[in-house]
């Protein structure tokens, strides 16, 4: 489907959104897409799980939610994470990353 991301979709509970996680970055930020997820460099070592607290914390921030709403499902020890996102729309995540299209399939 032209103009949208099966990287983000909505589900009963929130967003998933498909991402593949840069650590031991400089800083913390969202770097485009890659394939077919979206690129955030971490400011954290994957050790003892401090990428994925780090992952956390920055997607709370981006959204203003709780960390608690930040739930990675899948990948907790992989680069290519699957992340719901509580009570977020997908249409939020495209327009907080200033991505292109629409709601991907559920």
């Amino acid at each position: 489907m032209p103009g949208q991301h099966r990287f983000v979709y909505d589900t009963d509970e929130g967003a998933i959104v498909l991402i593949h996680v840069q650590p031991n970055a400089s800083s913390t930020a969202y770097a485009g897409e890659h394939g077919e997820a979206l690129k955030v460099r971490i400011a954290g070592l994957p050790v003892d799980g401090a990428a994925n607290t780090e992952l956390t914390r920055f997607l709370a921030d981006q959204f203003s939610i709780s960390r608690q709403n930040v739930h990675i499902v899948k990948g907790m020890s992989a680069r290519r994470k699957r992340v719901l996102l509580r009570n977020i729309s997908a249409s939020r995540v495209y327009r907080v990353f200033g991505l292109q299209g629409g709601q991907g399939p559920r």
